[in-house]
């Protein structure tokens, strides 16, 4: 893990940020004005509400991301013939459930509390913030609810778990993480076989199971594995001294269809444009380790990185259970100076209440897999 991390140290800065751009988009949401409905739009101002918009455009660029790093994990296993579904079902379940099942269980106290000492509007569904919650989230605290979350099947079989609306990714890698190794098995060779035949079938009952809707983001998972090939042309380059052109051009390429995603309406379409674009940004930072290596600032991006996933996973419920102590009506601020300062503020408590919940749970994921591989282990064929 940790010389992964210090390998891509460039990826671990865009890790962080999209996390923390996450959070921005709900907390500006929650607190100021629609972007339409302000005056006197600055410069500033105009800024504020394009960064704190890419929240979408951050988790596309999680997908991708993800599918680079377990794309390349599994082509290294394979190259080598090391490839053990057994280990890399434990891996991918003990990094999920560890900050998930803390998650959840965070939601449920949060807003449990809220509704009964808070704004009972809040999670009534009487406030909706831009459309970053949904309608009675009371209702979604259902036990029901509760294990379709902690078994990734929300948004198939039940809405994300309370007020906790951004675990509606989670199950997307889920499946994602479950349905590339059946691809691999039924390309590896040539073969048909009638192991591969029952593979087959299983695989489509599963695309069957969690949708088209679901299914479809896995292509732009898979573009991950496009940040691969990337790679070994950008190398390629690099001989030819044609590198720093390509580089420049993928970056140039990339913020111009964050800038186009951003202004229209939220597509498929859109996403798989960003999606595209992210896998040469990938590449070109992957490729570039030898670039900026300050020291305080490999230690910063990493350790933003190392928090991302549980930045992600629990501050929607933190934040509206602050919000609903106080007189909500009385939000829909201006941005100003002062409020901005609030803005600051508030996301520093933000980022510390989840670092808090980083060091009790994921920063241990290691001992937790542990835990999972002995528990499962019995179901392991020899």
């Amino acid at each position: 893990m940790v010389k992964e991390k210090i390998k891509f140290i460039h990826l671990d800065l865009l890790r962080g940020i999209s996390a923390i751009l996450v959070v921005c988009g709900h907390l500006r949401a929650v607190l100021f004005e629609n972007v339409t409905e302000a005056n006197n739009l600055t410069f500033f101002k105009k800024v504020f509400y394009f960064l704190t918009g890419l929240g979408h455009q951050a988790v596309i660029i999680f997908f991708v991301l993800s599918g680079f790093f377990i794309m390349r994990s599994i082509l290294e296993s394979e190259k080598n013939k090391k490839t053990s579904w057994f280990i890399y079902g434990i891996n991918r379940l003990s990094r999920l459930w560890v900050v998930l099942i803390p998650a959840v269980f965070l939601t449920l106290i949060f807003d449990s509390l809220g509704y009964k000492y808070g704004s009972q509007n809040l999670y009534l569904g009487e406030y909706s913030f831009g459309g970053i919650i949904g309608s009675n989230l009371f209702q979604n605290l259902s036990i029901d609810s509760f294990f379709y979350n902690i078994f990734f099947m929300n948004g198939i079989l039940s809405n994300s778990f309370g007020s906790n609306g951004a675990l509606w990714s989670l199950p997307y890698e889920f499946w994602f993480y479950v349905i590339f190794p059946f691809i691999i098995i039924l390309f590896r060779n040539k073969k048909i076989t009638f192991h591969k035949f029952v593979l087959l079938i299983i695989l489509i009952l599963i695309i069957t199971f969690i949708g088209l809707e679901i299914f479809k983001y896995f292509f732009i998972w898979c573009l991950g594995g496009g940040a691969i090939l990337l790679i070994h042309i950008s190398r390629y380059l690099s001989k030819i001294k044609m590198k720093y052109i390509f580089s420049i051009l993928s970056i140039i390429l990339f913020i111009i269809v964050v800038f186009y995603t951003r202004t229209g309406a939220t597509s498929f379409e859109h996403d798989i444009l960003l999606g595209f674009t992210s896998s040469f940004l990938i590449a070109t930072l992957a490729d570039s380790n030898g670039v900026f290596t300050n020291r305080i600032y490999q230690k910063t991006v990493s350790f933003l990185a190392e928090i991302s996933f549980t930045v992600y996973a629990i501050h929607l419920p933190f934040i509206l259970f602050i919000v609903s102590f106080v007189d909500i009506d009385s939000l829909n601020l201006e941005l100003n100076f002062i409020h901005f300062i609030i803005f600051i503020t508030f996301l520093v408590v933000i980022l510390l209440y989840c670092y808090t919940i980083y060091y009790l749970f994921e920063r241990n994921t290691y001992f937790f897999k542990k835990k999972l591989l002995k528990l499962l282990k019995p179901l392991k064929r020899n």
